[in-house]
Parts: structure tokens; sequence; C-alpha cells
């Protein structure tokens, strides 16, 4: 039987367990294990659970044989899509109990690791201090790609999304988590920070990100991962097809294929994976057979790499410049951004957090000519 988060917690608790991680996605996966590798190089000895979480839209994303075995640490299934509103009540009011207990001395009390992705959880940080006496919750932020350094945004149709949006606005993302930032020890592992307003690389997580990800898949596949030497590697986007007007993602992204196959380039194309629609939309292109491996993955291992990666504001593009060095390519300024919807708030977005550290060309030509002066 599956339980709820706050069921899989209390079952989970014993007086030895100073750990919890929380994961849903692949991303999340090496996001959490590098986070795990770090505090075990603080020498922290870790015991307790990791919770895999449906996703949102997808549902399950991953499962259980996913992630590796890690002495000391379980991992539990989860699910809470159904709640009612009155347990969304009850999960803001413990995250309000959470951001209002007073600071305590942490002197003589046990550290407890909440490991999670993006931002700290007040509401699983109220469960836990309410059932450990004489604990010290310390928070541990993980990657959760690109959405991580975008200003939160949702919209409001009815009561129960309104107060949603009133809860992640203020508790989860605003003052409450101030609040906690202020009066709790908080590592962050992601793999950026914020300096003086603008971002920098987090010099201290990516050896263990990296780490984790080369070591993701096995020797034998390894062994057989290589791109031809003039490879250009496109990635999809998942955009819902209601929002774009005449296929206008599309219709770039074929252009961008059919110049750089004139130029001598072969190109091939890693589908996302919520893009149901790829084969439907782009015929008998080539793609890249990954199966569950992680893009990340295939090319930190990879004998020969693309020779540069390109895309529409994706996480891709940072982690491939990031942690492989591969150049990589923001396509969405080549747009006509009257034809994608809501969408353009995406793009802007990232070209806003992510301008001076990617790449954007506003023409085909423009594109090509760069990836030509790379050596």
């Amino acid at each position: 039987m599956i339980l709820s988060l706050k069921e899989a917690i209390k079952h989970s608790l014993t007086n030895t367990t100073n750990f919890f991680g929380v994961v849903t996605t692949p991303w999340h996966i090496h996001g959490l294990l590098a986070s795990i590798k770090y505090l075990k190089s603080q020498n922290v000895n870790l015991i307790g659970t990791i919770f895999i979480t449906p996703h949102a839209v997808t549902g399950y994303c991953i499962k259980k044989d996913d992630i590796p075995y890690i002495e000391g640490i379980s991992v539990v299934t989860i699910d809470d899509r159904n709640i009612s509103f009155l347990q969304r009540i009850v999960k803001i009011f413990y995250s309000f109990l959470y951001v209002l207990k007073p600071h305590e001395d942490a002197k003589d009390k046990c550290a407890f690791y909440l490991v999670v992705p993006r931002v700290e959880n007040a509401y699983i940080s109220e469960i836990v201090s309410k059932s450990l006496k004489n604990i010290e919750i310390i928070h541990c932020v993980y990657d959760e790609g690109v959405a991580t350094y975008f200003p939160f945004s949702i919209e409001s149709t009815n009561l129960k999304e309104k107060l949603l949006n009133l809860y992640l606005k203020h508790i989860v993302y605003g003052w409450g988590r101030k609040k906690i930032e202020s009066k709790c020890m908080v590592f962050n592992t992601q793999l950026f920070l914020y300096r003086n307003g603008r971002l920098i690389p987090n010099q201290v997580i990516i050896p263990f990100y990296v780490h984790e990800i080369r070591n993701s898949i096995s020797c034998v596949s390894k062994n057989n991962i290589c791109f031809a030497k003039k490879c250009i590697l496109i990635c999809t986007t998942a955009w819902c097809r209601k929002e774009i007007v005449d296929s206008e993602d599309v219709r770039l992204i074929k252009s961008i294929k059919t110049e750089f196959e004139k130029n001598g380039y072969s190109v091939i194309f890693k589908p996302h994976p919520r893009d149901l629609n790829f084969c439907a939309l782009y015929g008998d292109v080539e793609i890249m057979p990954v199966g569950k491996i992680s893009l990340e993955s295939v090319l930190l291992n990879a004998t020969i790499r693309p020779r540069a990666v390109i895309s529409i504001s994706s996480t891709t593009l940072v982690t491939s410049k990031l942690l492989a060095g591969i150049p990589s390519f923001d396509v969405s300024q080549m747009l006509n951004i009257n034809k994608i919807g809501t969408y353009k708030d995406e793009v802007y977005s990232f070209r806003k957090v992510f301008g001076s550290y990617i790449e954007s060309p506003t023409s085909i030509i423009e594109l090509l000519n760069n990836i030509n002066a790379i050596s």
C-alpha cells in the first residue's frame, strides 16, 4: 500500500533517524545523490529514508530501482496527489507553525538532515520536529533545473488555486523561506549561487554532481557512447501544443536542422521525456537512443561529444555547458514571440537569468557562424 507523505514520514521515523530526502525526477536523483555524497564528505553519517513522489503532470517518473543502494537509507514511494482541500489547509497550517517557530539554541541538539529540491520544505520539517525531540533541522537544497532560478509564478482561476498561490508565494518562496534561512542552517547544493545579484557556478557541489552523473551508468554503456565529429545535438521541449501557433517551435528547429545539414553537420535529436508529440511533429529524424539514462550522464561519458547543443530555454543548455563543457545555444530569440503563447514568459525568464552564461543568437546564420568558429 502506498502511503501519503505524512503517513510515510511517521512510519519511517525512529530514534536513530537523522535524514529524509525527497525525489521526483531523474534529474532529482543526481542532485540528491550529489548532496548525500557532499554531506558524507563532511563526515555526516546518514540514517533514514528517501521518498519518491509523483510528478504533478506525468505521475511517477522514477521507481525504487532507479536509486542505488545506500547503506542506512531506505526508499519509499508515496502519493499525495489526491489530498482533500482540508488536508491542504492542514499542510499550510503545519508550514506556518514551522516558519513561525522561534529559533532555539542548537547546542546539544542532534542534527536532522532534510534534503529536498529547489526550496526548504517547512511542512516536512514541522512533522519531523513534532515527532522527534531535541533535534535541529539542517536544510540541504539541491537543484531543480533552470526553474530553480526563475521567479515564482502561478495563475489562479478558483479559490483553491488562489489559496495555493498565496501559500507558495508568501510561505514557500517568500518571507517564509527568508525566515527559515535566517534561523536554520542551510546547505545550498544547487549548481549556481547568487552573488551580488548574479549567478555564479557553485564550485563546491559541481564535482559531486559530475561524479554521480558520470558513475550512474555501467562500464559497458560508457564504452559505447560517442557522437560523430561534426554532430549537433538538438533537444526539444515539452510545450503544450495548444499554446503554439503554426507549430512555431517545430518550424524553427526544422529550419536549423536543414541549414546545418547543408553545411556538412550531422544532426541528432534528444526528445524531451514529456514530448509525447515528437514523432508526429518532427517525422523520421535521428534520435539519440539513451533509454532511461540521463542526457547529462551520456554527455559526460561520451568518448566523442557533440560539437554543440541547441535547444529553447532548456535546463539541458545549462547542464551541458556547466558539467560537460559543451558549447550551448538558446535559439529562443529566433522564434516569433507572438506564436508561443504563455511560453514567452519562460523564454524571457531564461534569457534574463542565463543570458550572460548561454549564448542566444538572433538568426540561424549567426548560430551557424558561432558553431563554425568552435575549434
